[in-house]
């Protein structure tokens, strides 16, 4: 059950394993000039990874993080991660809290986003439920992760894009929500200017 991410720097990452575990074991793989640079912690149950200084390599950086299961990561500053595979997970909270560009794969039955700042953050594979809520100039595009039911709270001036099978509720106060989706898909959107909501079935 290895989570395999790639990271741009300088930032810090907090990866959030089962706080029911104890024997999460983080391997960082990287050339040795670039791992002198990286401070790992590990405490109460949260690794947190800081990168203190850009590096011309840095977006070589990678890292193996073994847990049993994943269940928050949050990016405190303005680091880009992306996931090389899917992350298998009773439930996911990607949290960004700063300037971020990201990448997930993900494949689990409750996925919550948030993005509190200025940043991307692109998400395919698969969530039987999605909850987003978006703030500041942010974009989030999962039309290519499929998911039954989504709620939607985009005040970003950015965009939303998704595709939802079952049941989606929006409330979209700035911005564009593009949607995606079967015919029998019901939707329940509450829209305020500037929001612009798309249906693009």
């Amino acid at each position: 059950n290895f989570k395999h991410f790639i990271v741009d720097i300088p930032g810090d990452i907090d990866i959030y394993p089962d706080t029911m575990r104890n024997n999460s074991q983080l391997v960082v793989l990287g050339q040795k000039n670039v791992l002198d640079r990286i401070d790992v912690n590990h405490s109460g149950g949260v690794v947190r990874m800081s990168f203190s200084e850009c590096l011309t390599n840095h977006s070589n950086i990678k890292f193996r993080l073994y847990v049993h299961s994943l269940e928050r990561i949050s990016v405190q500053s303005a680091a880009r991660i992306k996931t090389q595979s899917n992350i298998y997970t009773p439930s996911l909270h990607f949290e960004g809290k700063a300037s971020t560009e990201s990448e997930l794969a993900v494949y689990t039955p409750y996925l919550k986003t948030q993005m509190l700042n200025a940043g991307q953050l692109s998400i395919t594979g698969y969530a039987r439920r999605h909850e987003s809520q978006t703030a500041a100039g942010t974009s989030v595009f999962c039309r290519q992760m499929l998911c039954d039911t989504a709620h939607i709270n985009h005040a970003s001036f950015g965009q939303f894009e998704l595709y939802v099978f079952g049941f989606l509720k929006a409330d979209i106060s700035g911005g564009t929500l593009s949607m995606w989706g079967s015919d029998t898909l019901q939707a329940d959107t509450l829209i305020t200017p500037p929001g612009v909501f798309h249906d693009m079935r």
